[in-house]
């Protein structure tokens, strides 16, 4: 008994005590709270795949088994839902937990948190779809249908069919805190009351996945690769030169695509009168990409791509179609990026220009036939080992062109140039004598607006011979770079550049540095306006570039087609750039026009590209 002549001792003694109630009070709170983590209606496991594949599957893989594509650089191998052993002793209150606030491990976290910590937060009810989408994902649908049949023999008198008799198999706080193994337990003990038949291990483990079925809405993951029964693909043609439909009874084709880029289904059909077309497809596979072609004036255009769901068995994607035009009155150069570097003996220049056009017709060049040639370039007299090369959607990738047409005085091209603003890209490698002095002095055949010119700080000077102003020194990772720009350049006018000053570093044909070691980037990012130069543009030709040789193969598949024009909000062209130039490929290579080494060769590296656009 504490002194009560001594409130001193008392406080003493009650201060224990109070912490003690508070510990209690604070455990029984922290357990009630997580124990509270119920869903307020039942989950449903299709809302949650669908969010699984969007923010899952990358780790834990499409189906659950742990072998997502990322799941090879994860610290600690993702979790597979699959593995019974796993889906057994999980609880839904604890994944819960976990899917929210994430793992931390002992190098930082294994598992990013969704929840409202999250920089995108899935919000809780879509959270608990996905423990639902866990379950569908580690419970075949056959064992859920065996399941059925123990609880319809065994179980279905008492609970009922909806299983809401007796004790409600509907309550998401009996499952939320409770595992597969905790159930299994109690009725393998028989220490629930009136459970006194026996059932079998596999057929107890069966009804323990059903039971609990009734707390969610069960989705089988396996039905999302079943084929799709019907489905619809259609449009519309816009003639967007004339604004207006196009009405011309021309051929239209449909191409789907199958995950690995392979033409896995083709129909023609003839545009309506009303400017439409309509494509009917049945027992498709779910993952296919559509995409609508024809042919118009004879330059291809494309569709947007789409796909098919069960949810939207329909799918509409327009076409905008342009009039063909030979005059070139519209075409500009709306950039030109020149980048220098030097050799032994020799500077290597890399032009890079940007081609646009702002009429509403499609330019094909001289002829009205674009296969003998479009827009024109001209390279300095004396200009040695010419490459040419074209970019798709993204500045970091490009490809060898190997159909440029060698004229008397210039190169030209033989993609249409559609309208729209740097609506087709081109570069021009090739290289000079240099010897302490040297003049890159060629025309331009259209319009000139903006030229950027990257000059290593390597002890070679500008002349200043009134095109070019200064933008200053850059450096960017160790290395140092001059920048100039010029504008508005008219067709015809020489654009010149005078070089002067021996160079304290060179490069060896392969672009690595002989001289004065310094570090280099892969980066390519070109700055678009005067004064504005990304210093890396250089760093990525001198340590990145592709060599002549990548254009010296002994058969040249077909040129990719230009990018499809496509209606507003569409995605920037690239990757429909790409497929189109695939589906080409796989032509030419089926018309015995190109060796199996180069379209296997060329095939792969068009989906890899593919695949970096997509990603």
């Amino acid at each position: 008994m504490p002194d009560k002549r001594h409130p001193a001792g008392a406080a003493r003694l009650l201060i224990p005590l109070l912490l003690v109630t508070a510990i209690l009070l604070l455990t029984i709170f922290q357990v009630t709270a997580q124990e509270a983590a119920v869903p307020l209606a039942p989950p449903d496991a299709a809302a949650g795949l669908q969010v699984y594949a969007e923010r899952c599957a990358n780790c834990h893989g499409p189906l659950g088994n742990g072998d997502g594509e990322l799941a090879a650089r994860s610290a600690v191998p993702p979790v597979v839902f699959t593995d019974p052993e796993y889906i057994r002793q999980a609880r839904p209150g604890l994944m819960f937990t976990t899917i929210t606030n994430g793992i931390m491990g002992d190098n930082g976290p294994t598992m990013p948190p969704f929840g409202p910590s999250s920089s995108n937060p899935i919000d809780e009810a879509t959270r608990w779809d996905l423990i639902a989408a866990v379950y569908s994902l580690a419970t075949p649908a056959d064992s859920l249908a065996a399941g059925q049949v123990v609880y319809e023999a065994n179980c279905q008198s008492c609970h009922g069919e909806s299983g809401t008799e007796a004790f409600d198999l509907t309550d998401q706080t009996y499952w939320a805190n409770r595992s597969n193994q905790d159930v299994f337990t109690a009725l393998q003990g028989d220490t629930i009351a009136d459970h006194t038949y026996t059932l079998d291990e596999d057929a107890l483990w069966q009804v323990v996945d059903y039971s609990r079925s009734f707390s969610y809405v069960y989705e089988d993951p396996q039905a999302a690769f079943a084929p799709l029964p019907a489905g619809t693909i259609a449009g519309s043609v816009l003639n967007g030169t004339q604004n207006a439909m196009l009405t011309t009874p021309i051929s239209i084709t449909l191409n789907a695509f199958s995950p690995d880029f392979q033409i896995a289904l083709t129909q023609t059909t003839t545009l309506d009168d009303q400017g439409s077309f309509f494509f009917e497809v049945t027992d498709v596979a779910p993952d296919l990409v559509y995409v609508v072609t024809l042919d118009y004036q004879g330059v291809q255009f494309g569709s947007d791509f789409g796909s098919l769901s069960r949810s939207q068995p329909s799918l509409e994607i327009p076409v905008i179609v342009y009039d063909t035009t030979t005059d070139p009155a519209g075409v500009t150069i709306d950039q030109i990026h020149v980048i220098l570097e030097f050799g032994e003996g020799q500077v290597v220049v890399n032009e890079l220009y940007q081609f646009g056009n702002s009429s509403p017709t499609v330019y094909v060049g001289p002829t009205g036939n674009n296969r003998e040639g479009t827009v024109q370039i001209a390279l300095p007299a004396g200009a040695q080992n010419p490459v040419f090369q074209r970019t798709f959607g993204s500045l970091d990738n490009f490809l060898p062109v190997n159909n440029m047409i060698p004229l008397e005085d210039a190169w030209a091209d033989t993609v249409p140039i559609r309208p729209g603003r740097a609506s087709m890209s081109l570069l021009t490698r090739y290289t000079l004598p240099y010897e302490g002095e040297t003049t890159i002095e060629h025309p331009v055949f259209y319009d000139l607006v903006n030229a950027n010119l990257v000059l290593p700080d390597v002890g070679v000077a500008l002349d200043d011979n009134g095109q070019w102003v200064s933008g200053g020194a850059q450096s960017l990772d160790g290395s140092n770079f001059l920048s100039y720009a010029l504008s508005n350049l008219p067709a015809g006018s020489d654009l010149t550049i005078i070089l002067n000053g021996e160079p304290t570093q060179v490069t060896d044909g392969s672009g690595n540095t002989i001289a004065a070691p310094r570090s280099q980037t892969n980066e390519l990012l070109i700055g678009g306006g005067v004064l504005l130069i990304a210093a890396a543009v250089a760093i990525y030709f001198i340590s990145n570039r592709r060599t002549a040789a990548l254009a010296a193969a002994a058969t040249v598949p077909p040129e990719p087609p230009a990018p499809p024009e496509l209606p507003p909000g569409a995605p920037a062209p690239g990757r429909d750039e790409i497929l189109l130039a695939i589906a080409d490929l796989d032509d030419a290579y089926e018309r015995g026009e190109i060796t199996e080494e180069a379209y296997q060769a060329r095939r792969q590296e068009l989906k890899e590209l593919l695949l970096a656009i997509w990603r």
